[in-house]
């Protein structure tokens, strides 16, 4: 038999409300958002996918090994989208035969269709990335397949359903830019690593923690 799971790190509990406030306030918009429930926000570190059942021991070992390392404190810092809206470059240059002209160009955002809308995050991501260099590592070493994407700060708060419309998009883009550099005035120690299993269901996926271990003081 085969599940889907991941190695995750959960928040704190105070850095859960401060993300409550926030979503609570983005809700008043009133857009064809799947808003994700308070048990399913984390900061992936490595998606494994379907793996088979007998895979489990490995896992458990490297999970339980990831416990020799430090906790470390990390931040909220604003929130985004994916894909997220650019500003197009300010200057460019164009060469006429041996004359090179510097034009001046519009400054204008790029129209995209947001998928999903997350939180950035700050703090010790020195620490963060070591940690996810450190799992996918031990994954190698055992051979175990896992998805090879960057790892990427961040804790995902809503995901736009497929029937919106492409206005909607656009407008969700645009407003959640403004957030981007919202104060959220939030730091937690990040003193555990979690093996989740996620169940894929008709209303989304539901996430089951199947163990954890602590990092050290």
């Amino acid at each position: 038999m085969s599940q889907r799971w991941f190695i995750g790190l959960p928040l704190s509990e105070e850095a859960e409300r401060r993300v409550a406030r926030v979503v609570k306030r983005l809700k008043r918009s009133q857009w064809k958002v799947r808003w994700e429930p308070r048990e399913k926000w984390h900061q992936t570190l490595v998606f494994l996918g379907v793996t088979a059942e007998e895979q489990a021991k490995e896992i458990q070992r490297i999970l339980t090994a990831l416990g020799g390392g430090m906790q470390f404190e990390v931040r909220l810092k604003g929130v985004d989208t994916f894909p997220r809206q650019e500003m197009s470059p300010k200057y460019g240059e164009r060469i006429h035969g041996l004359t090179m002209r510097r034009l001046r160009l519009r400054q204008k955002p790029t129209m995209v269709l947001p998928k999903l809308i997350y939180l950035r995050l700050g703090g010790n991501l020195r620490a963060l990335n070591r940690l996810g260099d450190t799992v996918r590592r031990d994954l190698d070493t055992a051979k175990l397949a896992f998805d090879h994407k960057p790892l990427r700060p961040h804790v995902t708060i809503g995901r736009i359903e497929p029937d919106c419309g492409r206005a909607e998009r656009i407008e969700i883009g645009k407003t959640i830019a403004k957030f981007y550099n919202l104060d959220i005035p939030q730091r937690w120690t990040v003193e555990r690593v979690r093996w989740y299993e996620s169940t894929l269901k008709p209303e989304g996926s539901v996430y089951q923690v199947i163990d954890e271990v602590k990092l050290r003081q």
